[in-house]
């Protein structure tokens, strides 16, 4: 997951903290990262199949394939690799979850669930490792987050960190200001 600032993605009152944006484009999963003009992705972006191999949780499908395409395991989905029953507790009916769009804004929902005080880092730590209870996942997520807040980041391929308003899509080289 990675973080830009944005509105706030969620409508829950009791959720305060950062306004971010989740964006996926550049994880691991989500090869190029590109999306149509209305935020969809070329094509779907699927996580491995939650079988219980090795390191690998075991989920049986929750959706008959009809999110992931596999009607025997459950596999994360879009580019917030969403797990389909928990996509179905946070989006409305009409959300992709391989839409940016509808993805960042139902991560906001899921992090700020129970009205989170996100500003509190103990706290945010909590929400971000419910997502993923990984706790590399979380130090990546929470140290992406302390960059963007920053105003700096370092994009793939770049040996040094740069303004975030001085970079193009993905590059290292300044961008118009």
């Amino acid at each position: 997951m990675r973080l830009t600032r944005s509105r706030p993605p969620t409508r829950d009152a009791g959720c305060t903290g950062r306004c971010w944006r989740a964006s996926g484009g550049s994880s691991p999963t989500t090869p190029g990262g590109q999306v149509d003009g209305s935020g969809r992705t070329f094509s779907p972006i699927l996580g491995p199949r939650l079988d219980g191999g090795p390191g690998i949780a075991a989920i049986p499908d929750t959706e008959n394939g009809l999110l992931d395409g596999d009607a025997v395991w459950d596999r994360a989905v879009g580019p917030m690799q969403f797990i389909p029953s928990t996509w179905r507790d946070y989006a409305s009916s009409r959300a992709d979850p391989h839409n940016v769009f509808d993805a960042s804004l139902v991560s906001g929902r899921y992090l700020c669930a129970g009205g989170a005080n996100l500003r509190d880092r103990a706290r945010l730590a909590a929400a971000v490792f419910r997502y993923n209870p990984s706790e590399a996942y979380a130090s990546a997520v929470l140290a992406w987050a302390d960059r963007y807040a920053r105003g700096v980041c370092r994009p793939k391929g770049c040996r040094r960190e740069v303004r975030i308003r001085e970079v193009r899509c993905s590059t290292c080289h300044p961008g118009p200001r």
